[in-house]
């Protein structure tokens, strides 16, 4: 009783199993709502949905299916794309171009003045920046794909923090 979730036990592996049968059906069951809510045009609620999820894996698969200018066409709130920012820079290990892409693309439309983000961007950028820098020993040698887009996104935000 006391060894719950390390014993040998079949408990243990069947409460993982259900957990992830749980957590897989409830990723269906998002991205299947993300896929109709493209499917009719509504790109700022889909975004809103998969920010709303808090789900990085959830928001690179809506990124990976859509164009920037797509959602960027659409006028988004500024809380919309401090929050887009801040999810695609926090790991960047993962799908870079991608990311990288994304706040390449989103980053021009962020207006650290507005007064819905204002009290929040100076963190998230320096948030953003610190993840930037933390890819630089990849994605800052020349012959990396992504360097120059990383250094793009760099003096945006280096730009944008002043």
């Amino acid at each position: 009783p006391g060894n719950l979730g390390r014993g040998a036990g079949g408990n243990a592996a069947g409460g993982a199993a259900k957990d992830s049968g749980g957590e897989m059906f409830k990723s269906f069951k998002a991205t299947m709502e993300l896929q109709q809510l493209l499917g009719r045009g509504e790109h700022e609620k889909a975004f809103a949905t998969a920010l709303h999820a808090q789900s990085l894996e959830l928001l690179s698969w809506l990124c990976s299916k859509v164009d920037p200018s797509e959602l960027l066409a659409a006028r988004p709130s500024q809380i919309l794309l401090t929050s887009l920012v801040q999810q695609l820079a926090f790991d960047l290990g993962a799908s870079t171009s991608m990311k990288l892409k994304w706040l390449l693309a989103t980053l021009p439309r962020l207006d650290p003045h507005d007064p819905q983000i204002a009290s929040h961007v100076p963190k998230i950028l320096e948030q953003v920046a610190a993840n930037l820098a933390g890819c630089t020993d990849v994605l800052g040698n020349a012959g990396h794909p992504c360097h120059a887009t990383l250094l793009a996104v760099s003096a945006m935000v280096s730009q944008l923090a002043r």
